[in-house]
């Protein structure tokens, strides 16, 4: 598989620390806010290789908060672990690891496909999603329900759904960013729609002038949008 190019695996493991990790380097945050899940005793490592050398690799355990290895979750709320090394690659591979202090008790990791898109798309719907954030602490995201809510709703391609991205507290310093990745590269010339709300409130508050968007290739910023102040 060519560098740059995604390797998607779906799998299933612990609910909750899957929804943690869907955060980005916010995993190890959010996890906290759950009651004291320990992310290492239990966990996952994915990766690739080019026959025998590792060229990508992560693990839960630190939160998979890398450009390269995220975990994302689609429409239909299936997880995967997006794998995009920066090198061509031939194999991926997936690994449970449990830690001694776990030994006795019944732990796995189901692993049902994996697979990567070639090519381009014409009006390829997005295809999963994931979030991240900035100067946001555990409390914060607890307490101030800081994060992305219903985050399959901005790609279910029903107009009557959403999702929710928020920083909770106003007086919080920091941002939130939801991801919306397509499973191939747009041609030159397409447009990308989105569509927003917030209350007349948040906007009378100037809130739309907090807001950008970013349209990415890979890792690398094509172009952004920061001025709404047409909108009033």
């Amino acid at each position: 598989v060519s560098s740059n190019r995604s390797s998607f695996v779906r799998f299933d493991f612990e609910p909750d620390l899957l929804n943690a990790l869907l955060g980005g380097n916010l995993g190890n945050a959010l996890a906290n806010t759950l009651g004291g899940l320990v992310l290492g005793n239990h966990s996952i490592e994915v990766g690739a290789r080019n026959g025998t050398s590792n060229v990508a690799s992560g693990s839960s355990s630190g939160g998979f908060s890398t450009s390269n290895i995220r975990l994302v979750k689609d429409a239909g709320g299936l997880y995967y672990v997006a794998i995009t090394p920066t090198v061509t690659y031939d194999r991926v591979y997936i690994k449970d690891v449990t830690k001694a202090l776990l030994l006795g008790l019944s732990n796995s990791t189901k692993v049902y496909y994996a697979f990567y898109v070639s090519g381009l798309g014409d009006c390829d719907p997005a295809f999963v999603t994931d979030f991240d954030g900035s100067g946001l602490t555990a409390s914060v995201l607890g307490i101030g329900k800081a994060g992305v809510t219903d985050m399959e709703g901005a790609i279910d391609n029903n107009p009557n759904t959403s999702s929710k991205v928020s920083l909770g507290l106003l007086g919080v310093a920091g941002s939130i960013s939801q991801n919306i990745y397509f499973s191939s590269a747009a041609s030159n010339g397409d447009d990308v729609n989105v569509k927003l709300s917030v209350s007349k409130t948040l906007a009378d508050a100037g809130i739309l002038n907090r807001i950008s968007i970013g349209v990415y290739n890979g890792s690398n910023l094509v172009t952004s949008f920061s001025d709404f102040g047409l909108l009033n």
